[in-house]
């Protein structure tokens, strides 16, 4: 019994530690790109999609959330003037949560890998995220999921389809390649994902309607792109879906 509890006790301790390691290289990494060019993954995004559901976000009122939101750059530039858009960011950054803040972005402070354990395995920032899903929204995981612990990018991606309302819309972007995309400031836990991956949650549902979907091989990246790196061996994926 007194093994078992220490057992625990420790792989806890493990887990908490690989939490503060991600947070400081984040940390580190968002204090990079606030002081020196660099390419804005959601733009990126967005120039990607097709035209039509680029203009749909962009005219849309609904609730924007963004889960990793980074330095927000794109939605700042977007919507800073405009009195019509809610703007919800997560991220485990502080220096991230300080930026979008001053920007006029709502941030919390959420360290998307976090789950708890009451009966059952949840995420421990689930009911924040239930009240900030309370109305339509727009969600953008964008290069997110691919540096979660696979067990806590499943809970994610269920919570959001139990918890989001019709007429919810998500938008998923994930980049994988076998080395770290972040070859300049170490390690960040990236892990390489299956073509596909985001897409086999989406396809079973009868409450699921398909917008854009693709997947890129070995896509172009700009000089000045953080996320990316030497190998030549990489996957885009982006999905596009909305809740009916």
């Amino acid at each position: 019994m007194f093994s078992n509890q220490t057992t625990t006790a420790n792989e806890q301790k493990k887990e908490q530690d690989d939490r503060d390691i991600k947070t400081t290289m984040w940390n580190f990494y968002n204090q990079v790109k606030l002081n020196k060019p660099h390419t804005d993954m959601t733009s990126n995004f967005f120039n990607a999609i097709p035209v039509r559901q680029k203009q749909q976000f962009n005219s849309s009122t609904k609730r924007i959330l963004q889960l990793g939101v980074s330095l927000g750059e794109y939605h700042h530039n977007q919507y800073y003037s405009s009195s019509t858009r809610s703007i919800i960011g997560y991220d485990c950054s502080q220096t991230a949560i300080d930026h979008v803040t001053q920007k006029g972005i709502l941030g919390r402070l959420v360290n998307l890998d976090e789950i708890v354990e009451d009966g059952k395995k949840h995420l421990a920032y689930q009911a924040l995220l239930e009240a900030d899903l309370s109305v339509p929204a727009e969600i953008l995981i964008i290069r997110t999921l691919e540096y979660l612990s696979p067990e806590a990018a499943v809970l994610l991606i269920i919570s959001i389809l139990n918890l989001a309302k019709p007429n919810t819309e998500y938008y998923f972007e994930t980049y994988s390649e076998d080395k770290s995309p972040e070859p300049d400031i170490g390690i960040i836990f990236q892990r390489r994902l299956q073509p596909g991956y985001i897409a086999s949650f989406f396809g079973p549902r009868t409450d699921i309607q398909f917008l854009s979907y693709t997947i890129t091989h070995n896509e172009e990246q700009k000089e000045d792109d953080a996320h990316s790196a030497n190998s030549n061996n990489t996957i885009t994926e982006r999905l596009v879906v909305k809740k009916i």
